[in-house]
């Protein structure tokens, strides 16, 4: 069975290297926890290697209702241009989170639970939640690839929280 060693000696090692190099040019590094899928002992090596914090992402759940897969209607082009597609799965859970195309690359998050993305607007973050009991308020973590780790990090419309 395939399996992935991770050492954490190493991790540590390698955090304090990097903060020492970095920070001789004044730059303090940040460890992004879902990266290694929010793993404690993983962020822990870190810290002790000198990282001072901890990258992790969570919104909450704004909306949860059951709707078609498919819109009633013609269906239009969206706000970039593009005419969506829909496939028809019936009537389903949904849920909306309050993040979109302006926050981060949509393509490079991946929710820490079983959700699909379907689609998303500038603002808005549409999830099958069918396999995942998802009430209005509850949090979502997702891990983000560099893609959307960056556009989040660069985005006016994303709080960045910093704790020790």
């Amino acid at each position: 069975m395939p399996r992935i060693e991770i050492t954490l000696s190493q991790i540590q090692y390698n955090a304090r290297m990097l903060c020492e190099l970095y920070g001789e040019q004044g730059i303090s590094l940040m460890g992004v926890s879902k990266a290694v899928l929010g793993e404690p002992l993983i962020a822990e090596a870190m810290i002790r290697g000198g990282v001072k914090f901890i990258a992790d992402s969570r919104l909450e759940n704004i909306q949860s209702k059951v709707k078609p897969s498919v819109p009633f209607g013609e269906i239009g082009r969206d706000a970039f241009g593009n005419i969506p597609v829909f496939k028809n799965c019936g009537t389903h859970q949904r849920a909306i989170i309050a993040l979109g195309k302006q926050d981060t690359l949509i393509s490079g998050l991946s929710p820490d639970r079983d959700l699909e993305i379907l689609g998303s607007s500038s603002d808005h973050l549409v999830l099958d939640s069918q396999k995942s009991d998802l009430k209005v308020g509850v949090g979502v973590n997702f891990n983000l690839d560099y893609g959307s780790l960056l556009s989040a990090m660069t985005s006016p419309f994303i709080k960045k929280q910093f704790i020790n």
